[in-house]
């Protein structure tokens, strides 16, 4: 009796301690802005970037966040042209990163799920590609003067990914250029990866 007495004694003097305060402060934080602040602003900032940039539409139904699993979850996703031509759908994109990269020094993903993707590829009558302009304006983000020749052959990041998969995915092609051809579909694509790495 009088030993557990000491102990929620200690216990409770810890607790009021300046350093348990200082971490249960930084630790609501930490979740107030991954579960509420950050998704709000990534669905305000990205359909802003890719209008700035890209001269893009991109529209995002929600995403969300949980800062102690570290997962991260989006639904609803549209890119489209200027012109309102949709590039890219996405149903819904679920990543779950785990902690262990910060003890591998390695990007470790234990699920990325891809759900009911829908690529639409249109050629126009010249034989240019829809995607050709978005791309070439995604290159021209990454232009930077051109560094001294290195000796060393670039490394891939390290990366771990123990399963990738893509649900009821679709692709259309719509070839203004080939009579014969004009349209095709390619309907509930499936895939599943698993143990993907770049580690030696």
């Amino acid at each position: 009796m009088i030993a557990d007495f000491v102990t929620w004694a200690r216990l409770r003097r810890y607790l009021v301690s300046v350093p348990a305060l200082i971490a249960a402060a930084v630790l609501v934080l930490y979740s107030i802005a991954g579960f509420f602040i950050v998704p709000h602003w990534l669905e305000r900032e990205i359909p802003r970037l890719a209008a700035e940039k890209l001269q893009a539409r991109v529209e995002i139904g929600s995403i969300r966040i949980n800062p102690l699993l570290f997962t991260f979850e989006m639904r609803g996703f549209r890119l489209s042209e200027h012109d309102g031509e949709v590039l890219l759908a996405l149903d819904r994109l679920f990543v779950d990163f785990e902690t262990m990269s910060l003890l591998r020094w390695a990007w470790t993903f234990d699920e990325i799920v891809l759900e009911q993707p829908a690529l639409s590829l249109r050629i126009d009558p010249r034989g240019q590609l829809n995607l050709a302009s978005l791309v070439s304006r995604l290159i021209a983000l990454d232009d930077k003067p051109a560094a001294p020749a290195a000796t060393a052959e670039p490394k891939l990041p390290r990366v771990l990914l123990h399963r990738f998969t893509i649900a009821q995915g679709r692709v259309s092609l719509y070839d203004q250029s080939n009579p014969k051809l004009e349209r095709a579909n390619v309907e509930n694509i499936a895939l599943e990866v698993q143990d993907v790495s770049t580690l030696a």
